[in-house]
């Protein structure tokens, strides 16, 4: 464990402790103590403990500071003002680092600004107490540098002013921002911690203010939301005298490289990752969640070899319900789009699953494109990607005629091609109808089974169940191989209870992989299930499997009520994976049937004919069956991988990387460009396009035979005195092995503790 990784896990450590020993003390008393502990010697240990201990709202991220460190880097110190200072984080990187020429920093809470008197000493610095707005007005001589995080959510306030000329109604937040712009130097920079929604259309106002004041946005950085205590989005924002440039965007967390991103932004050069910077212009930028999802709509379209038509030249008319009850009037060439919700778009009235309110009617041009190719589009992920993009409103997004007519659609570049897909997409659907007109054949006169199957092996040109098993991490696809792979009732059946066991713990080394970068988050999903303080040293597959269930759960309230935030977790895009992975079915398959089968059957079973093996068999392949449809498609699209060297070039790190995917060891390889130098030789789940990795923890490990050069996984099995016991099930060769694992030990340690 490195130095700074101690060192957080003591911050958060002393943090969990002050809790439990000082309720109903305020927040400040925590940091008091902890500079009494000489845990605070740094601005940036000040700001992981406040971090630690839920004072965020209070202190300014680390990463901010990080980044006004890479921007004011080699430039001559400067004059500072901080209006909204809190305990002055930021201003104490700048001041170490011998930025600061002098300064100013305006605090309103008193108790916060007696314990700043307290913690800092000889300081450039001149601290005022009082409302920023009031000494604002005053009057103070220009600034080189402002920065600071104004309250936000604040009530109206009115800003009048002569010189410049400014009458401003809006939030306090926004005037007092206005205020400092003020005074700001010629050539001065302003950095503000702002909501996204700043650039919206409400905000235009404050905008007109500012520029009134010729300060402009020059850059807007979105931030994580986890940094701060409110989840809706920030974005660090940058104002200066340039009045004709573009926005340059870019997003930053601790991952970010900030020279490479601050190199970029002052050449006003786009990155080669959306990540470290686009350029766009200002009228157009309303989120970076748009920019980026601009940035995944075009590349996937482009590796589909798809065109861009935009919907005003796509479709030759628009129309939408003017009031509740309208009806549409039936036109040709129509297809009906869900203004919300995730209802399929449809090329017939009688189609509508919803209200029909609720839909917006586009009358595509059939010279351009084939209504039916149009619907099905917008039903297909992409599609539903760009249904995304063009939806807004803060509480229940939708689709609005003036976004869909600004937006673009995807087509091929024929309408032969066009045609011929919707054909093939006709001849699946009759396929899946014959399917289930099959399945009810079989169980209506199961005596036909011969001939149904007959008939089957007719429709099918190849195996589903095999196509999805080589979809799936090498770990978990190896296991189902084996039990694929006997015509034998008893192996099959013990296999697939293996493949059960391997899911279980799979699945919980994901989902702890990414709540353990937020280790509150990893308590509250664990709690105090257990009373048996060493019950994951020898974990079962049920122990597990309840262990997978509470991390689900909280995965599931998470997608519910704070999606970014698991999203970011867990290094995806796709809410759709986590979902699956979290899903009920797929933890009742496991938590329900497959430990119970463990514990039945293999556990402690008396000897079984034939007969009770093919019973058995029978009944685990149901539970196989809601597994799959449970999980699905989540691991389509979403690797696991294993990287080689990387190297580093302006920030993106260029690595090569194997696909642990399928049943076979021989594994496809590949590079990746990436934001973040992973371990040689880890194990990390990627998702198609992503530039950050999730690593995984240590509950399995691939190993290569240094005489057959075959890969292996191997999965925890127990804790032993002479260290880890690991046991592969498709490595004849050596099935079981016992090695020391200090990663493993300290892991179930803390599940221990946990309970």
């Amino acid at each position: 464990m490195s130095g700074d990784d101690q060192r957080r896990r003591q911050l958060w450590q002393l943090a969990d402790e002050l809790r439990g020993s000082t309720e109903g003390r305020s927040r400040l008393s925590l940091l008091r103590e902890a500079a009494l502990r000489g845990l605070m010697p740094t601005w940036r240990d000040q700001a992981e403990l406040a971090a630690a201990a839920g004072v965020e709202d209070s202190v300014d991220p680390s990463i901010v500071a990080d980044f006004l460190l890479a921007l004011t880097d080699r430039e001559a110190p400067k004059r500072v003002l901080d209006p909204w200072a809190g305990l002055g984080v930021t201003l104490a990187a700048l001041e170490s680092e011998g930025r600061v020429r002098s300064g100013v920093a305006i605090e309103i809470n008193q108790d916060i600004y007696e314990l700043v008197m307290a913690l800092r000493g000889g300081s450039r610095i001149q601290w005022l107490l009082g409302d920023a707005s009031e000494i604002l007005a005053d009057g103070l001589d220009p600034f080189d540098l402002i920065v600071g995080f104004p309250p936000i959510n604040l009530r109206p306030a009115v800003l009048e002013t002569q010189r410049p000329h400014i009458r401003l109604r809006s939030s306090k937040t926004y005037t007092m921002l206005v205020q400092a712009a003020l005074v700001l130097g010629p050539a001065g920079v302003l950095v503000a911690v702002l909501p996204e929604s700043f650039f919206g259309s409400p905000n235009l106002a404050v905008r007109e203010a500012l520029k009134a004041a010729s300060v402009f946005p020059v850059a807007s950085f979105a931030l994580p939301r986890r940094v701060f205590s409110t989840s809706i989005a920030m974005s660090l924002v940058v104002f200066g005298r340039e009045a004709d440039k573009s926005l340059f965007v870019a997003e930053l967390d601790p991952s970010t490289d900030m020279v490479a991103v601050v190199s970029n932004f002052r050449a006003r050069n786009e990155g080669v990752l959306p990540q470290l910077g686009r350029l766009v212009t200002r009228a157009s930028f309303i989120s970076w969640r748009g920019v980026i999802g601009d940035s995944e709509i075009r590349d996937a379209a482009r590796a589909a070899g798809l065109e861009a038509v935009p919907f005003s030249t796509l479709c030759s008319e628009f129309h939408a319900p003017r009031r509740a009850g309208d009806p549409f009037a039936p036109k040709p060439n129509s297809v009906y789009l869900p203004k919300l919700g995730t209802s399929p778009a449809v090329t017939t009235i009688d189609q509508l699953e919803i209200k029909p309110q609720n839909y917006l009617q586009l009358v595509v041009r059939p010279d351009l494109a084939d209504p039916a190719y149009v619907a099905g589009f917008l039903n297909s992920q992409l599609g539903r990607k760009i249904r995304d993009r063009y939806a807004t409103g803060t509480y229940i997004p939708q689709i609005s005629l003036m976004s869909l007519r600004d937006g673009f659609a995807y087509l091929p570049p024929s309408l032969h091609q066009q045609r011929a897909t919707v054909v093939i997409a006709r001849t699946l659907t009759e396929l899946r109808h014959s399917m289930q007109s099959l399945d009810r054949e079989l169980w209506e006169r199961p005596l036909a089974a011969r001939r149904v199957e007959m008939e089957l092996h007719e429709l099918l040109e190849g195996d589903g169940s095999e196509r999805w098993m080589e979809s799936l991490p090498f770990p978990l696809a190896s296991l189902l191989w084996l039990y694929q792979a006997t015509d034998d009732p008893e192996r099959r059946c013990r296999n697939l209870v293996r493949f059960f066991e391997g899911a279980t713990l799979f699945l919980v080394d994901l989902h702890l992989s990414a709540l353990r970068g937020d280790p509150g988050l990893l308590g509250s999903a664990i709690g105090h299930g257990r009373r048996d303080a060493e019950i994951y040293s020898r974990g079962s597959i049920g122990i597990w499997a309840d262990l997978l269930a509470r991390l689900a759960k909280r995965t599931r309230e998470l997608l519910a009520t704070d999606s970014s935030r698991i999203l970011e977790l867990f290094r995806v895009s796709d809410p759709l994976r986590l979902a699956s992975v979290a899903s009920r079915p797929v933890v009742t398959a496991l938590l329900q049937d497959g430990a119970g089968y463990r514990r039945d059957w293999i556990g402690h079973a008396a000897v079984a004919g034939v007969p009770e093996w093919e019973r058995r068999l029978s009944q685990a392949e149901a539970t196989l069956a809601r597994f799959r449809d449970g999980l699905g498609e989540a691991f389509v699209g979403w690797d696991l991988i294993r990287p080689g060297q990387g190297r580093n070039h302006g920030g993106v790190i260029t690595t090569a990387i194997e696909q642990l995917v399928g049943s076979r060891s021989h594994f496809r390889e590949g590079t990746v460009e990436l934001r973040q130098l992973p371990e040689d030789g880890g194990l990390y789940m990627r998702e198609a396009g992503a530039s950050l990795l999730l690593q995984l923890g240590p509950l399995f490990r691939m190993r290569r035979s240094p005489e057959t050069a075959q890969d292996a996984c191997y999965f925890y099995d127990r804790l032993q005195p002479e260290g880890v016991r690991w046991v592969s099930h498709h490595y004849e060769p050596q099935p079981e092995e016992v090695r020391p694992d200090s990663e493993v030990v300290q892991l179930i340690a803390e599940l221990n503790a946990f309970g």
